[in-house]
Order: structure tokens, then C-alpha cells, then sequence
């Protein structure tokens, strides 16, 4: 074998070696992830004046703190990256510019892979601010230190719009 092939075996072992799953592995307590996603509002209006059902691009950055194999409370943030108009509860037109959510949520993990979640917040935006209760679930797939997953969040604004928010994020665990 060329000595080439003898140091990018060396190579692979000494950055693989780290990462692979050992005998036991640790329980890991914190959870970051980033998040992209769509939030998807009936209450939206296009440029027509008509209410119509909006898609609007969005990121998310979560933080989860895991108490055990099944419960967890976490910090949930997003933003949608547009401006846009909705269609209030006494057909009034409000405007929303790139709001930001920030939801404090408690997390029950259903078997291996499904979470269900539930928390309460507040969406920030220039024009104002708003009540958030939000109810979700996640699917997440472990590799290593790592997860994939994908969520989907109802938001109900109090008082405002509703949305729901499907997202794919990848996060560490440590």
C-alpha cells in the first residue's frame, strides 16, 4: 500500500474514532437546533386585498434542556423573514413586519423518535406584540452527538392570526 493510503487510513481512524457510538453512551442534557421552515397563515392577505393562505420562509433556534429519556422544557425562537398582511378576528388588515417568536415549551418524547410539545410565548414585531400558545410535535432521528429532525407548530395569536410552522432542523447534543 503507498504511504499515501497508509496516512488517510491514520486520518480516517483518528477523526472517526471519536465519534463512534461507544458501549454505553452518556446521557446528554442540552439540545441546540437550527431550524428552517415555512409558516403557513389562512389569515393572510395578498397584494390584491384578498384573505388568502400565505407561506412565508422563516428560521428557527431552539434550546432544550432534557431532564431525562422523556421530559423536557425549552426556549423556541423564530423569525418570518417577510413582511406581510393578515386578516384580524373582526375582519380588520394588520400588518406584520418580520416578526420574531420567542416560546418558553415543555416537551413529553412519545417512544424513540416523536416529541410532542406545548408552550406559551410572545411574537415581537414592529407594529406590535403578541400572545402566543403554541402545540407542536417532533420527529428527530440521533446520529451520534447529533439529530435530523422535522417539526410542525401551531401558533394561535391571541387575538390576531394563526399559523403553522413546518420546519427541518438539525441540532447537537451534548
Amino acid at each position: 500500500m503507498p504511504p499515501f493510503y497508509k496516512y488517510a487510513v491514520l486520518l480516517f481512524l483518528l477523526v472517526w474514532g471519536p465519534c463512534a457510538p461507544a458501549q454505553e453512551a452518556e446521557f446528554k442534557h442540552h439540545k441546540v437546533m437550527l431550524v428552517l421552515g415555512h409558516a403557513m397563515t389562512p389569515e393572510g392577505v395578498n397584494v390584491d386585498g384578498k384573505k388568502t393562505l400565505l407561506f412565508l420562509p422563516s428560521w428557527g433556534l431552539d434550546y432544550d434542556y432534557l431532564f431525562n429519556e422523556k421530559w423536557s422544557i425549552g426556549l423556541h425562537s423564530d423569525i418570518i423573514i417577510e413582511n406581510f398582511e393578515f386578516e384580524d378576528q373582526n375582519n380588520s388588515v394588520r400588518e406584520r413586519s418580520t416578526p420574531a417568536s420567542l416560546v418558553l415549551s415543555g416537551g413529553r418524547k412519545m417512544g424513540d423518535h416523536f416529541t410532542l410539545l406545548i408552550g406559551g410565548g410572545v411574537e415581537l414585531a414592529e407594529e406590535e406584540n403578541l400572545e402566543i400558545i403554541r402545540v407542536g410535535a417532533d420527529y428527530g432521528w440521533e446520529i451520534g452527538d447529533w439529530e435530523v429532525a422535522v417539526n410542525y407548530m401551531i401558533d394561535f395569536k391571541i387575538d390576531a392570526y394563526n399559523s403553522g410552522i413546518f420546519g427541518v432542523g438539525i441540532a447537537r447534543l451534548f
